[in-house]
């Protein structure tokens, strides 16, 4: 889904709020901008930071919808603050996330990414999932030649998936990033998830040795596993992922294929879609 219209930075809304963006932002939600923001993209900047906060709200409340509780602003006891235009972000290629902050680089050649529900939701999941099981090893040691790759490769690949399929249901679209990054660095869902070569994604992963690009190609089992569930349509698929995300939530240490398949399948049983969920894994070849 993307912006509504130039004149407008809001995007339409999810099936969190059915299919109607927020009347307000959520006061658990903080936008802070790090420079003055083009004013291409808002006449306002206070319209603009609260269409900001709009969207991300309603990702708390669509992932507190699915999995049952909220795990990234506990109600309001720990404020979610959304960093627009971090020059720490703009090292990387899209957006990062630390502990309960969302932090954006320069928009897009599209839109802003602040805007764009499949990225904000694939953010805002980074914290939930984390949350729910904290990293085996630290996120840094992606950047550590001395770890194994395969230490924290498919623990990564895992909430990578996980992320990516949020930001499918939120959005409703497999698209991800279309409406900010576009189709030549955004994520196509549909296919096998390669990390476009745009010379900010070039530049980080010759820093990294490609083992961030490395992460990212393995989670496309996730999302195909998912997306081979499509028939259900996007409350199906999110009702699938939410039970799936609860059944994870029982378990501890690194996240591995072989659990995210059982917990669709126990997921699908309870839903009464076995046989659909049994066939989309082998499809995406977690068995």
């Amino acid at each position: 889904m993307g912006i509504v219209a130039a004149a407008s930075p809001l995007v339409a809304g999810s099936p969190s709020t059915g299919g109607q963006v927020r009347a307000a932002p959520r006061e658990d939600v903080v936008v802070q901008d790090m420079i003055a923001y083009a004013q291409s993209w808002a006449h306002e900047r206070g319209v603009y930071e609260d269409a900001t906060r709009v969207v991300a709200g309603d990702t708390v409340d669509h992932l507190h919808q699915l999995i049952g509780r909220d795990l990234v602003t506990f109600g309001g006891k720990r404020p979610l603050t959304v960093f627009m235009n971090d020059r720490l972000a703009a090292a990387s290629p899209y957006a990062l996330t630390s502990r309960n902050e969302v932090h954006f680089g320069a928009a897009g050649p599209v839109g802003p990414a602040e805007l764009d529900r499949t990225v904000v939701a694939h953010e805002v999941t980074h914290i939930a999932v984390d949350r729910m099981r904290p990293f085996e090893v630290r996120p840094d040691s992606l950047f550590e030649p001395r770890v194994p790759a395969r230490v924290v490769r498919e623990d990564a690949a895992v909430r990578e998936g996980l992320s990516d399929v949020m930001g499918a249901i939120h959005g409703e679209t497999w698209q991800i990033g279309g409406a900010s990054y576009g189709s030549e660095l955004g994520r196509d869902l549909t296919e096998k998830i390669t990390w476009r070569a745009s010379p900010a994604a070039n530049a980080l992963r010759a820093r990294i040795g490609g083992r961030l690009h490395d992460v990212h190609d393995a989670s496309a089992p996730v999302a195909a596993a998912f997306h081979g569930t499509r028939e259900l349509g996007w409350d199906g698929v999110g009702a699938l992922f939410g039970g799936t995300l609860r059944v994870l939530e029982r378990g501890s240490g690194a996240f591995t294929y072989r659990e995210i398949a059982a917990a669709m399948r126990e997921s699908g049983a309870a839903m009464g879609v076995s046989e659909l969920v049994g066939d989309a894994l082998r499809l995406a070849r977690m068995r």
